[in-house]
């Protein structure tokens, strides 16, 4: 089996000569020396076991392993940077689910046009609200969800019942 630790940037070396069908002109695209490219990709040839070009005076050209090599490469690549893109803009709050709990008396007024604002600035934010109709209510439902997610559960009728487990077992 070929060593398949490949460094990202000879991917994206090969799929650029690919679409501009030069090493030359790849190379100057990126600041580089045609040499580099050329070699970078000989050697991502060789981890992988295959030639990905056919080589001549006139050009760079995919062979038939490589063009499916670079198909599927881009997509590939397509979906790591969007995994990179959401991890980041989970860390910064950029999107994931904003769990509100609000009581009745609070539902009208401001609240509303913080929600949209809020959303305006981060459209990948779900909200999830939940009334609560009193003091204890709120007070039961963040210790449930505190429960909740230390457990890993994630419903709230599953959180209830480990709730009610726990209270007949103490």
């Amino acid at each position: 089996m070929p060593d398949i630790a490949l460094d990202l940037r000879f991917l994206h070396y090969a799929i650029l000569v690919a679409r501009i069908g030069s090493f030359r002109a790849a190379a100057e695209s990126m600041n580089l020396s045609q040499s580099t490219v050329s070699r970078r990709i000989r050697v991502l040839e060789r981890r992988l076991g295959i030639e990905l070009f056919e080589r001549d005076p006139s050009g760079a050209y995919l062979t038939p392993a490589g063009a499916k090599f670079v198909e599927d490469a881009e997509r590939g690549m397509t979906a790591l940077l969007r995994a990179v893109d959401n991890a980041r803009n989970l860390h910064k709050g950029a999107t994931g689910v904003l769990r509100i709990g609000l009581m009745t008396s609070l539902s009208g007024g401001f609240l509303s046009d913080s929600l949209k604002a809020f959303h305006t600035k981060y459209p990948e934010v779900e909200f999830e609200i939940n009334e609560i109709t009193s003091e204890s209510g709120l007070a039961l439902q963040l210790r449930f969800h505190l429960i909740s997610e230390s457990l890993g559960y994630h419903d709230l009728d599953e959180v209830m019942d480990v709730g009610i487990a726990c209270r007949g077992n103490a």
